[in-house]
């Protein structure tokens, strides 16, 4: 689809240029579909890198915790029971 929308304003730039418009204008939107491109990338970077962090977190540390609670639960029951007892 991104393609097909670059195809577009390739189109529309050429035949912008044929019309009689600025050649500066043309280097001004370049520059800016450059700087576009770039920051589509960075943000996906940043996206990944968020997933990435948000994937491990539930794989090494939800693990854990779970676990934790679990036994601090049953240790914590047994500890009652033990103080009622005596």
């Amino acid at each position: 689809m991104s393609d097909k929308l670059e195809q577009s304003e390739n189109s529309l730039g050429r035949s912008g240029i044929i019309i009689g418009t600025d050649p500066h204008e043309k280097k001004g939107e370049d520059k800016l579909s450059k700087a576009t491109k770039d920051s589509c990338k960075t943000t996906i970077e940043v996206i990944h890198g968020l997933m990435t962090q948000i994937i491990k977190n539930r794989l090494f540390n939800q693990i854990n915790c779970k676990k934790a609670i679990t036994e601090s639960d049953s240790s914590a029951s047994n500890n009652e029971v033990e103080m009622e007892n005596p």
